[in-house]
């Protein structure tokens, strides 16, 4: 921190220094408002609309987003903002999910499986996975982070020579020493008012850089005259691209299929009521998307004014902040690192602190100190808070591909969603397929994939195999400078035409490793879809990357629930005096009432769960489906409205670019 602070301006000092202050004395606040468990983990249930807005932002943007999606539409053209923006398709199911978690009235989302399947075995194997899946989590805001604050100050001349790895390590050691002073001290509460102020930052730094890169860019006629129409396609090529259509809507699809089993999911339980959570996790999605669209034009500028050559993997956003604020001064350097520090905090203080709450609600106090005192429990949270943080420290130091760690993360979902999505309304769902989804899908998409790259068959050639690299033809092009630039055409404003290549990804394997003596092996995972697929005569070495990736995921989504389906349907039930107490919460709302008017209610619907039947959709079968009310189902068509009305403007956005 001192060699930072001599290296970088007076104002940018200032900002820094100020920054750090508010959220340091925020985490001693809130330490001093924690009086028992629940004021910790999940801030007393006393957060509005307006604050449950501002803490979804922060806690679901965080580093990674801006520093992936400048950096996918810089190489891959506009079609790179899916890499982020396809999360506003699923909006519509947030806006719902809000409403079901909050009914469920928990504290940790491991209570849903000691409650809903009567099984602390499930809870315990739940809470271990939150721990790791949030540490993994946050891992990849903090590699990215890391990548993009060395790229700044690798530009700076007092960073001249210095190497990349000690500059990582410094951001690092900065960056979880805050996190740890005010996220593990003050709990929800402090996570909460400090992604207040983050948020602002997070917003002003997604949109200062896009006027001033305009400028720089000659305007609209600079930007058209230098990127051409074919980077401009809202979805890509599927010869040339990661992100067709069909891929897009596969990765919703597997994004989907877990979201439910997400770690964190109870954090809306920090809302007063259920319209607060419905509302407010909603807002700070939709402003979440415009900046998403922001990080993108971000990127497109970039192709302008930077060479692609010239710029390290994850790093153009980091370089074109350097490029466009480090001249004007005004301490704007300083406001980027410490937007940059807030965008994963904000993420990385939530996540720890509902870490800390599942494993010590879910682990410590049933199996270690089940007797002990509020003020124990928090300090045991803390502690687990800290570990997390610090093991995702660890794992950032070691891992250092962003997207294949935030594809991961999504993947590792799969384990518990099928448990979660059919134990909310299915009354067939039971302990022993909740079991049986868990291990088989552990074992079958992330344990076998994962020891068969040290068997023989990952040297076995007829698997290490690549996607043939497609080509595709662009005809008619008007030359840019930046048509130029690659030797596409000697002057700009000559029409040609070019064919691209597209890229090329092993097969069967997640990863290709070359030995000294030049020797292949598969490396990373094993894709068992593919290896299926392939055995039942579909000629998959011939499908291109975005086709291959989307057979993946539909084997690696189908799988889970098909085992908990026919499981379910093999064994029997749980009793019907449980599931009549589970159900009774999902169909009993909160309201912004006392605490014990809301028990009084709830206890009032359990006893007579069998008179509610008249609210399900289906009520003569096992499905338990609430029949929506005038609030959630209206406000679910304004929700499907915007998100479609912002996917318009991203098309109309196109439109423009290509004049």
């Amino acid at each position: 921190m001192i060699v930072l602070a001599f290296a970088l301006d007076p104002l940018d000092i200032v900002v820094l220094a100020t920054y750090f202050a508010v959220v340091v004395l925020a985490g001693i606040w809130s330490m001093r408002r924690v009086r028992n468990a629940e004021d910790y983990f999940i801030g007393g249930r006393r957060f509005g609309k307006f604050f449950m807005a501002f803490t979804n932002f922060g806690a679901t943007v965080s580093s990674d987003g801006p520093i992936l999606v400048a950096d996918q539409t810089f190489r891959s053209g506009f079609s790179g903002i899916w890499i982020n923006l396809f999360w506003i398709i699923l909006t519509p199911y947030t806006w719902m999910r809000a409403l079901w978690f909050r009914r469920l009235r928990y504290v940790t989302d491991a209570d849903f499986f000691e409650d809903r399947y009567e099984s602390r075995t499930l809870a315990t194997m739940f809470s271990v996975f939150a721990a790791v899946y949030f540490s993994v989590l946050i891992s990849v805001g903090l590699t990215a982070m890391g990548d993009s604050i060395v790229g700044i100050l690798s530009l700076h001349d007092s960073f001249q020579g210095v190497d990349s790895h000690s500059l990582f390590l410094l951001v690092l050691c900065v960056t979880v020493t805050l996190t740890l002073v005010y996220g593990v001290c003050g709990g929800l509460t402090a996570a909460i008012i400090t992604d207040f102020i983050q948020s602002l930052f997070m917003i002003f730094l997604s949109v200062v850089l896009i006027p001033l890169a305009y400028v720089q860019c000659s305007g609209m006629a600079g930007i058209r005259q230098s990127i051409p129409d074919h980077l401009w396609d809202m979805f890509g090529s599927a010869q040339a691209s990661a992100y067709t259509w069909y891929s897009v809507i596969a990765l919703v699809f597997l994004a989907l299929a877990g979201l439910s089993a997400t770690p964190g999911n109870m954090l809306v339980n920090a809302a007063k009521d259920e319209r607060s959570a419905q509302i407010g996790v909603v807002v700070g999605l939709f402003v979440k998307r415009f900046c998403t669209l922001a990080w993108a034009i971000v990127g497109l500028l970039a192709i302008v004014l930077l060479h692609q050559s010239e710029v390290a993997k994850n790093q153009v956003y980091g370089v074109m902040t350097m490029r466009i604020l480090a001249p004007l001064g005004l301490g704007l350097i300083g406001l980027v690192i410490a937007g940059l520090l807030g965008a994963l905090m904000s993420t990385a203080d939530t996540m720890m602190v509902a870490a800390g709450a599942t494993v010590t609600q879910n682990i410590y106090k049933p199996f270690l100190a089940p007797a002990r005192s509020d003020r124990h429990y928090v300090r045991v949270g803390r502690v687990v808070s800290a570990i997390v943080i610090l093991l995702a420290a660890c794992i950032a130091l070691n891992m250092r591909d962003v997207l294949e760690q935030f594809k991961l993360t999504l993947s590792l979902q799969l384990v518990f969603g099928p448990v979660v999505w059919l134990g909310m309304f299915w009354r067939r769902a039971n302990a022993k397929a909740a079991m049986a989804t868990v291990v088989l899908s552990a074992i079958v998409l992330f344990v076998v994939p994962k020891l068969v790259c040290y068997t023989s068959l990952a040297t076995d050639p007829r698997y290490l195999v690549e996607t043939r690299k497609a080509q595709v033809t662009y005809r008619s092009q008007v030359a840019t400078p930046y048509d130029v630039q690659r030797g596409l055409a000697s002057r700009v404003g000559e029409t040609f035409s070019f064919t691209e290549e597209g890229p090329s990804v092993p097969v069967y394997f997640t990863a290709l490793q070359i030995d000294e003596k030049g020797r292949a092996s598969g490396a990373g995972f094993l894709r068992i879809g593919i290896v299926l697929f392939s055995m039942m005569g579909v000629p998959v070495g011939q499908f291109s990357v975005a086709a291959l990736n989307t057979l993946d995921v539909v084997f690696s989504i189908v799988f889970p629930f098909v085992v908990m389906y026919a499981v379910s349907r093999m064994t029997r039930p749980q009793s019907k005096q449980q599931l009549n107490r589970f159900f009774a919460r999902m169909l009993t709302p909160v309201t912004s009432k006392s605490q014990t008017e809301d028990r009084e209610k709830l206890a009032h619907n359990i006893e007579r769960f069998d008179e509610m039947r008249s609210r399900h959709l289906f009520p003569n079968s096992d499905w338990v489906i609430e029949k929506p009310d005038k609030f959630t189902g209206y406000g679910l068509l304004i929700v499907c409205g915007i998100a479609a009305l912002f996917i318009g403007l991203v098309w109309f956005i196109t439109v423009i670019g290509r004049g």
